[in-house]
This record gives C-alpha cells, sequence and structure tokens, in this order.
C-alpha cells in the first residue's frame, strides 16, 4: 500500500499532469519490418524454387528420358535454381541429379561423377563474384572436361582405355555438354538484363515529377506606384 502521509500529484495551472523526467520514460524499441516488397521479392524465389525442384526431381528420377537429356536436364535445372529460386536451392540441385541412377544405372557412373565437379566449380566461382564471374564460371565447368579428355588421349597411347570412359569423347556428351552451359549462361545474361530494365523503370515512376527551375519562370510585372512630385521650398 502506498503511504497517506505522502503529497498527492498536483496538477500544473494549466490543468495537465506534471511532465515526467526524461529518465523516467521507458521507449519501446522499434522492430524494424522488411518492406512488402523484398517480402514479396523472397516469397517469390522461394515460389520458383520449390517448383524447379519439384521438376528436377520428377525428370531426373522418374522421367524415362534418354541419358542425353537428362545431362542437358540437369545442368539447365541447376543454373535455373541459381538464378530464379536462389543460390542454395542450386546447391540442392546437385544430388538431386543423382537420381538418374534409377533409370540410366550403366552411363550415369561414368557421367555423374564429372557432372557434379563441373556443377560444384560453377556454383562456387559464379557466387564469388557475381555476374562479372559468368564468364569464368563457365570456364570452370568445361575445365574439368578437357582435363578429362586430355588425359584420355595420354593414356590411349599407352594402353586400352575402358570403353565406358569414351562416353563422355563422344557423341552426343559434348555437343549436350557444351551447348546447355552455353544456353544457360545466355539465359543469364537476358535474365540480369531485364531485371535491370524493369528496376530502372521502376525508379524512374517512383520520382517526383521535375520542378521547373526558377530562372526560367518570367517575373510577374507589378504596377509601380506613382512618385509624388517633390515639393518645392
Amino acid at each position: 500500500m502506498s503511504d497517506p502521509s505522502a503529497p498527492l500529484p498536483q496538477n500544473s495551472p494549466s490543468g495537465k499532469p506534471p511532465a515526467v523526467p526524461p529518465e523516467k520514460v521507458r521507449v519501446r524499441p522499434r522492430v524494424r519490418l522488411k518492406p512488402r516488397s523484398e517480402r514479396s521479392r523472397h516469397g517469390w524465389a522461394w515460389l520458383r524454387g520449390i517448383l524447379l525442384l519439384g521438376v528436377l526431381v520428377w525428370l531426373m528420377g522418374f522421367s524415362t528420358q534418354p541419358w542425353a537429356a537428362l545431362v542437358g536436364g540437369w545442368i539447365l535445372g541447376v543454373i535455373l535454381l541459381d538464378e530464379l529460386g536462389g543460390g542454395w536451392f542450386a546447391y540442392l540441385g546437385i544430388p538431386i541429379g543423382w537420381l538418374a541412377f534409377l533409370s540410366v544405372p550403366e552411363q550415369w557412373w561414368t557421367v555423374a561423377p564429372l557432372l557434379t565437379g563441373c556443377l560444384w566449380v560453377y556454383l562456387l566461382v559464379r557466387h564469388s563474384g557475381g555476374l562479372f564471374a559468368l564468364p569464368l564460371a563457365v570456364a570452370g565447368f568445361v575445365a574439368p572436361w578437357f582435363v578429362f579428355q586430355f588425359l584420355l588421349t595420354r593414356i590411349d597411347r599407352v594402353g586400352k582405355v575402358d570403353p565406358v570412359l569414351r562416353l563422355l569423347t563422344a557423341d552426343p556428351f559434348p555437343r549436350v555438354f557444351i551447348g546447355t552451359i552455353l544456353m544457360g549462361a545466355g539465359f543469364v545474361l537476358l535474365y540480369h538484363l531485364l531485371v535491370f530494365v524493369l528496376n530502372r523503370a521502376r525508379v524512374r515512376r517512383s520520382l517526383p515529377a521535375r520542378a521547373v527551375p526558377i530562372s526560367t519562370v518570367p517575373p510577374v510585372p507589378t504596377p509601380s506606384s506613382p512618385t509624388p512630385p517633390n515639393s518645392q521650398p
């Protein structure tokens, strides 16, 4: 209970209660929320990533496409996941490619290890430098295949090479391998160009109308008051 002898708070002459000292005022910290546009952009990225992951799972594990089509679908699917869904969606797409063992196990024992390394190199280089690292990412993607082809020719001169390994140097693998990564790189460039143009147009629409400079406004003439005649002494 409060002390009955304590003085009651008196109102100020204006009738308002006395102000509370600043040191006794508790300010509730503001919780910063993300803008609605940013939240919707992240939501759409999640939706696109989940849909593309579902399509890639169906393609690699449950479709009846030939192994060459699965090679192109795996490469293009990881690139689309990286651009439309987000970085970690693309990393999930790499192990999904191993689902092709359910349909083409013979060829995939040779194809899967090489493509896994190539996709890892592409994503690591691509995320290290953004769009400017795209040429390096494409070069890093095809580099393991060129190294494998060089080593295979050297081994072929010394001894007999397993015919299964020649699958990576015979048609249609080189055509699908190089053609798909070039197609994916073209899509990345066009996608970022489209995003840049749309962002510039959105910024221009959000800017206020440009005000007319003061120097271009013609002066408004004001009527001059008649000057009284000078009085003579």
